[in-house]
C-alpha cells in the first residue's frame, strides 16, 4: 500500500509541477529579454524538476541556466546550459548531504557506491550488510538504520522486492562514481 501511495504522490507532484511552470510560463518570459529562453528549454527545466518534486530545484535551474548563458556571452539558454546546471546543482547538493554525515556514515556510503559500482544494478541488503561490515564492524540494526538514514537524506532508495520477506534493495540516487569521489574527498 506504501508503494501505492508513493507513486501516487509523485504523480501528483509532477502534474502540480508542470501546471505551476506552465502558469509561471508566462512571468519567467517576462523576467527575461524576448526570446532568452524557448518553451521547449523551459519544457526540458520543468522535465528536470519534477524527477525531484521540489520547485526550488526548478528555479534554482533556471537561474543557473540563465547565469551559464549569460556567462558565455550568449543571449539565449540552450539544453546544454540546462544540463550543466543540472549536473552543478546535483554535485553541490551532494557535497553539501554527505558533508554532514560522520566519518563511519560516509565509510559505509563510500563502500556502498564502489559496490554498486562494480557490481552495477540493485544490491540486496544481507549482501550489502556483509560486504560494508568488512570495513565498516556495525551491527545489522545500526546497518539498517544509516540505510533509513541515507534515504531520508535522498541518497539512496530502498525498495521491498515481491515475496522476499523483509529483504530491501538498495539503488543510489547518484551516480555511483561521484558518491564515491566525494565520500573519499570529504573524509
Amino acid at each position: 500500500m506504501a508503494d501505492v501511495l508513493n507513486r501516487f504522490y509523485h504523480r501528483c507532484c509532477r502534474v502540480l509541477l508542470a501546471l505551476f511552470f506552465l502558469d509561471i510560463g508566462e512571468q519567467v518570459f517576462a523576467g527575461l529579454y524576448p526570446n532568452v529562453i524557448s518553451p521547449g528549454v523551459l519544457d526540458g527545466i520543468v522535465a528536470e524538476t519534477a524527477k525531484g518534486t521540489n520547485l526550488r530545484e526548478g528555479i534554482r535551474l533556471l537561474r543557473e541556466a540563465v547565469t551559464l548563458a549569460e556567462t558565455d556571452g550568449r543571449t539565449t539558454v540552450t539544453g546544454t546550459d540546462v544540463a550543466t546546471a543540472v549536473q552543478r546543482i546535483t554535485d553541490l547538493h551532494l557535497v553539501s548531504v554527505v558533508g554532514t554525515l560522520n566519518e563511519d556514515e560516509r565509510l559505509m556510503l563510500g563502500r556502498i557506491a564502489a559496490l554498486h559500482q562494480s557490481r552495477g544494478g540493485n544490491l540486496i541488503s544481507r549482501e550489502l550488510f556483509r560486504a560494508v561490515d568488512q570495513q565498516v564492524p556495525m551491527c545489522y540494526t545500526l546497518f539498517f538504520e544509516r540505510l533509513r538514514l541515507f534515504r531520508n537524506l535522498g541518497l539512496i532508495d530502498l525498495y521491498r522486492p515481491r515475496n522476499r520477506g523483509n529483504t530491501r534493495k538498495v539503488r543510489l540516487r547518484y551516480d555511483a562514481a561521484t558518491m564515491r569521489a566525494v565520500c573519499e574527498a570529504t573524509e
